[in-house]
């Protein structure tokens, strides 16, 4: 059985926790503003 997440990035605030925390290091960290003005997570 797999668990999917999916990532609001108009939501995020980019403080990078799910990146830490992401057992298969798949997550990482935009370089593009979301409309709030922080740079959000995403699935590399």
């Amino acid at each position: 059985m797999s668990t999917c997440y999916q990532i609001d990035t108009d939501r995020c605030k980019g403080c990078g926790l799910c990146v830490m925390v992401c057992p298969k290091k798949v997550l990482a960290i935009s370089d593009q503003l979301n409309p709030r003005g922080y740079f959000p997570a995403y699935q590399a």
